[in-house]
């Protein structure tokens, strides 16, 4: 153990900025001088008491320190993203095999915001609000082969005016008409977080395995499937790159004689940030296209 003298300052604003603190180590104690001076001269005669064997001094003066813009860190806010969280979502078979649907609604009008529609599958109370979603394709992963979840396209939302078996739902909002057959999945509260921007602390490898709302190329600010997902390192505000697949093309050129297939290199196409994870899929927000992106091309790290 040692014994430190430490200087209270009673007003700091008052001290010139040309005053200076020397620290030091005697043998056996830690201690701070109660006396600070400008001049240097009494600023090594302060030092040289403190100990026979001289300690290293370094004299610490205000400084800037710089970064380069591009290691900014970037914050989006969740309010620029809001409505990509409701347009789409992914459902799995076991979530699909006990959820409440859409079995009936009123003869002769579309489904839409402000009609009843008949529900079985629920007890839940008078009040209740359900978001209805209707089931997309199959979302397969290229690598394996694996169905890892179904495409679940938002329809809207309803809220239960009668219940029992059936229930009746009135739609209180409709982005397309509910269909017999559209599931009914608890409303989801999401959480107002922004977004750090960073890249991934894990090397990303995956491919693009579908896009919401089934377009053939994907520009700025569609929402994309991944499939890599939370068991791949991925979190939300992960930045990843995307690159289009080369294709193979047949070198016509070579004198030999057969024509040889090779493979293009993948070029850079545009960048996206993740904001849902699943457990081996995400969402992601496309941020900038430079070019065409279609599904199964390739993302990485940028």
């Amino acid at each position: 153990m040692f014994h430190a003298r430490i200087l209270l300052i009673r007003s700091p604003s008052l001290v010139a900025a040309s005053a200076l603190t020397f620290s030091g180590i005697a043998p056996g104690n830690a201690q701070i001088p109660e006396r600070t001076d400008a001049s240097a001269g009494l600023a090594a005669s302060s030092i040289g008491k403190l100990t026979e064997a001289s300690a290293p001094v370094e004299l610490i003066s205000p400084r800037i320190r710089a970064q380069p813009v591009e290691a900014a860190t970037h914050t989006i806010p969740f309010e620029a993203v809001r409505a990509f969280f409701s347009g789409s979502t992914v459902l799995d078979s076991g979530q699909l095999d006990v959820a409440p649907y859409i079995f009936a609604n009123v003869e002769g009008l579309l489904a839409s915001a402000g009609r009843d529609v008949y529900v079985r599958g629920t007890q839940a109370p008078a009040g209740t609000v359900f978001d209805i979603v209707h089931v997309g394709e199959p979302l397969v992963d290229p690598d394996d082969g694996d169905v890892l979840g179904y495409e679940g396209i938002h329809v809207g939302r309803g809220r239960v005016r009668r219940a029992g078996d059936p229930a009746t739902v009135t739609l209180t909002q409709s982005s397309r008409e509910a269909l017999i057959g559209d599931y009914l999945l608890s409303a989801e509260r999401v959480a107002p977080v922004d977004f750090l921007t960073r890249v991934p602390g894990t090397s990303i490898d995956g491919r693009i395995i579908s896009v919401v709302d089934g377009v053939d190329l994907i520009g700025q600010y569609q929402v994309v499937v991944l499939n890599r997902g939370a068991r791949h390192g991925l979190e939300p505000g992960h930045v990843l790159r995307a690159y289009k697949t080369g294709r193979v093309v047949s070198d016509t050129a070579n004198r030999g004689r057969f024509a040889e297939k090779v493979r293009l290199p993948d070029e850079p196409a545009g960048s996206m940030m993740v904001f849902r994870v699943y457990d081996r899929m995400s969402h992601a927000l496309i941020l900038e296209a430079t070019s065409a992106i279609s599904v199964l091309d390739t993302v990485r790290n940028p």
